[in-house]
């Protein structure tokens, strides 16, 4: 039986292996990159009891030794997570910015060229089989970037399951270079693709939302692929699920299947009415113009007026985040009420914060797993994103109006209802994704029972209930 810390859980602090763990250098594949080339075993204290110090050393099922790319972040093996996860005060030296080395692109275009080796140093390999239950559930994911391929990296790693599938849209206006380290990465997995067609993403424009369909009809369309070759098997997944590679999981993937069952074809869709609706942006018309300073596409809004939604459909805004049901995929794709609102949506502002939301919570137009109730009295745990006019930023970052959480708000982290949070840095406090790396991996270890009283309480979780019993 494995020891739990003092807060029920398994710690996560990753202490230094005795001197008889450390591995000689790397050379051949394994090599490391820059300055820190040494390489040392090191491992989240899982209990289990060593029998040997030698180098071939056992240890009692089920814990098994990782290496320093493993879990969590090279370079704050011993950070003390437990600490800052029980929220005692740290100071701002602990926060790891000048201790974490840094994956850059070419260094993952390196680090690919052994794929098998690269799947087991980094982690992609680190939980092997997983449940039934899981296995019964596959999930499908998009996830959208334009810059940090090491920070999808520990997105992606969180996530990854082999029975799940992963499509990856790199921006059009990426430097090369993220786009090649991408496809090296996603080379590497074999549920893990590139969307078949990018978009050159403007703020707040139509292309942010178009980037999104386009993964969900390559997620209809994809064939799994076993040693690069094509099968004729496509992923049966029950959910999808689209990220921005800067969120990251507050739940396992043993969790996510047990909240998405209990949804059992409920969509999990924000919905904000009233005067938190921002009528400017879908009552005057938004078209793209030329901006020479940056030689890129912007949004402006004209003075001409946009003819209400199609349908009669009431405009609702949300988040351009949410939970999806397959069948609701398959209705965004191929249904003619979709189809119209979807081209109504091209002149909005931010039309990805509207298009689910109106689909969800606008059941007339027979959009699978809408949500028939007052859409502001609905709970949202798709993603949970602190806002500073309704929430603490402990970490004090704030970029556009959304708290960049840092080491300071991993208490009230871990104890979220949500299923992701919005939004990290790679270069600020990185010590904040290590210690959720390290806390989501040792909870996946352990197995501790999940309560799920919470979920199936849900308003819209009823809502599908009662809508099909009547």
């Amino acid at each position: 039986m494995e020891k739990l810390d003092r807060a029920g859980y398994l710690p996560c602090r990753l202490h230094s292996p005795p001197a008889s763990l450390v591995r000689p250098r790397a050379t051949g594949a394994e090599q490391d990159w820059g300055e820190h080339s040494q390489l040392q075993t090191s491992y989240p204290q899982l209990g289990g009891e060593i029998v040997s110090k030698k180098p071939s050393v056992t240890v009692k099922d089920p814990i098994r030794f990782v290496s320093a790319d493993d879990v969590g972040l090279r370079g704050l093996q011993n950070y003390d997570c437990v600490r800052a996860i029980e929220g005692f005060p740290l100071s701002s030296k602990d926060f790891g910015e000048n201790s974490v080395p840094r994956i850059w692109d070419e260094d993952f275009i390196r680090l690919t060229s052994n794929c098998e080796n690269f799947r087991k140093r980094f982690g992609y390999e680190r939980y092997g089989q997983v449940s039934k239950e899981e296995l019964d559930f596959p999930l499908a994911f998009n996830v959208l970037l334009y810059k940090d391929v090491d920070q999808l990296h520990m997105l992606l790693r969180a996530i990854y399951r082999p029975h799940n599938v992963y499509c990856l849209h790199v921006d059009g206006y990426a430097n090369a270079s993220v786009y090649k380290a991408t496809a090296a990465l996603a080379n590497c997995l074999d549920n893990v693709f590139l969307t078949s067609k990018r978009e050159n993403i403007t703020y707040s424009g139509f292309t942010r939302l178009q980037a999104d369909i386009n993964c969900m009809q390559d997620h209809m369309t994809w064939k799994a692929e076993k040693q690069g070759v094509k099968t004729n098997s496509k992923i049966p997944w029950r959910y999808l699920i689209n990220l921005p590679s800067q969120q990251f999981p507050l739940k396992t993937n043993a969790e996510l299947v047990k909240i998405l069952t209990i949804y059992n074809g409920s969509n999990d869709v924000e919905g904000i009415t009233a005067f938190q609706v921002l009528e400017e942006r879908f009552t005057l018309k938004h078209v793209y113009k030329w901006d020479p300073k940056t030689q890129r596409k912007m949004i402006v809004r004209t003075k001409e007026r946009l003819e209400p939604p199609p349908y009669n459909a009431t405009v609702v805004k949300g988040s351009a985040y949410g939970v999806f049901s397959r069948d609701f995929v398959h209705f965004v794709l191929h249904d003619e009420h979709a189809k119209a609102l979807l081209n109504w949506t091209r002149h909005v502002y931010s039309p990805d914060e509207f298009y689910w939301s109106i689909l969800h919570h606008n059941p007339s137009l027979g959009t699978p797993g809408a949500y028939h109730g007052d859409p502001d009295k609905k709970p949202w745990l798709a993603v949970y994103a602190s806002w500073p006019q309704r929430d603490f930023c402990v970490s004090g970052k704030i970029i556009r109006d959304i708290c960049i959480f840092g080491v300071g708000d991993l208490p009230q982290l871990v104890e979220r209802k949500e299923l992701f949070a919005n939004k990290f840095y790679m270069d600020f406090q990185p010590a904040t994704l290590h210690c959720l790396d390290q806390w989501l991996y040792n909870k996946t270890r352990s197995s501790l029972p999940f309560n799920t009283f919470y979920y199936r309480t849900l308003p819209f979780v009823w809502n599908i209930s009662l809508e099909n019993v009547y």
